[in-house]
């Protein structure tokens, strides 16, 4: 059972960060939540030598965003921002590290369609605002990769499956992200 409330609040954050988001973002942020990071780590030195190339490029400037967003209404999965991590002056190798030896979320898609229900019915209900008027929000159980519409703005992040987990959360604490 999807817990809605949360949900809504996860949706409510996701909004105020990109307020021009469009479905197939929410469907990403949705799928996220459910599905976590482990497409990505089929191959994880890959994976981490593209996290430390994208830090490489990403502004130099401050972010202003927190750099831990919660996706998951259980409370466990998030996207790490990494423009901010890189202000607050965080190691690369260090955060690269971490992503690419976190464990894997072992979620199945029937976790993404609940969700995506939950969404749409929140959204059919008028609680998401001006998302009732974009008509019924179908659900299919495809959770192939898709990637933010053009009118979401920047975006630089990686999906931690599991704050919980001992080395993520001490890794996180010692950052002083999470207490």
């Amino acid at each position: 059972m999807v817990r809605k409330t949360e949900l809504l609040a996860i949706v409510h954050e996701e909004l105020s960060r990109h307020p021009n988001a469009r479905v197939s973002d929410m469907r990403k942020l949705v799928m996220q939540g459910a599905l976590g990071a482990d497409h990505l780590l089929s191959n994880r030195e890959e994976f981490r030598v593209c996290v430390l190339a994208e830090w490489d490029d990403l502004p130099r400037t401050a972010s202003g965003e927190h750099p831990v967003q919660l996706i998951d209404p259980d409370g466990r999965t998030v996207r790490l921002h990494l423009g901010a991590c890189r202000a607050l002056g965080l190691r690369a190798r260090e955060v690269a590290a971490i992503l690419s030896d976190q464990p894997l979320k072992r979620a199945t898609p029937s976790a993404f369609v609940e969700r995506w229900k939950a969404f749409a019915a929140l959204a059919a209900e008028g609680r998401v605002a001006g998302w009732g008027q974009q008509g019924p929000l179908h659900v299919t159980p495809d959770v192939g990769i898709f990637h933010h519409s053009v009118s979401y703005g920047f975006a630089s992040y990686r999906v931690i499956n599991d704050v919980g987990e001992s080395v993520v959360r001490e890794a996180l604490r010692a950052w002083g992200l999470v207490t």
